[in-house]
């Protein structure tokens, strides 16, 4: 096969093996019938933002293209195809997460960074928070073990509540805080106090200040402007 066959990225064969056994099953896929990412989710049973992070990754190599799209009752789905046939690798599933590669690299953040939530390891990282979360999974056995990642404490995060920050193991999970009346009263008011703020700042001197509020805009405003201070 010649790099023109791979849409003159430069693609051979040899280096289409070195791909990921997940880009490899979406060429294969794709080379039986051109899909959408969720029916491409569907024939290789994992989840869209599996397929999404996979196919971006294909795209910059010029080994997936957008031959059309399909009507949805929302926005049209992009429909993908590929250039060249493709042989189905031997491993025949995808285990995102499961390699070596990913449990080092989160391994070592978490070792020069200390505690850290799933969503700031991926940040640190830089690469996608699915693949952070599916290596934390899979090499914690679903939640059962912490022989390798432990939770090492739980942080409030605003809108999501307590959330887990992983350290290395091996040692016990920290136990997950029990739900505080006072507390959660407490944030409860503060949060109010930022809306009533905002709702007095958007009316002042705004025909369409109630518009806006009843639209949530100002909840919104208040939340950004906790995040900022």
């Amino acid at each position: 096969m010649g790099s023109e066959d791979y849409g003159g990225f430069g693609m051979t064969e040899k280096k289409v093996k070195r791909l990921s056994t997940g880009q490899q099953l979406v060429l294969w896929a794709l080379s039986q019938k051109s899909m959408t990412r969720r029916r491409l989710a569907a024939t290789l049973d994992c989840s869209q933002t599996c397929i999404v992070s996979l196919i971006r990754g294909l795209k910059l190599q010029g080994l997936v293209f957008v031959s059309g799209h399909e009507p949805t009752t929302g926005r049209p789905a992009p429909v993908y195809s590929v250039h060249v046939k493709h042989e189905k690798p031997q491993r025949g599933h995808i285990r995102f997460g499961a390699d070596a590669t990913s449990r080092e690299m989160v391994a070592t953040a978490l070792r020069e960074m200390g505690h850290m939530t799933a969503v700031e390891i991926a940040d640190h990282l830089d690469v996608p928070r699915n693949r952070v979360n599916s290596t934390l999974t899979h090499h914690r056995n679903g939640g059962r073990s912490s022989r390798i990642f432990r939770v090492a404490n739980w942080v409030w995060v605003d809108r999501r509540g307590w959330v887990p920050a992983y350290g290395i193991g091996p040692a016990a999970d920290a136990d997950k805080p029990k739900p505080n009346k006072q507390e959660n009263q407490a944030r409860y008011r503060e949060r109010m106090k930022s809306v009533f703020r905002s709702k007095t700042k958007t009316f002042a001197g705004n025909p369409f200040g109630e518009l806006i509020h009843m639209a949530g805009a100002t909840h919104q405003a208040a939340y950004w402007n906790r995040v900022a201070a």
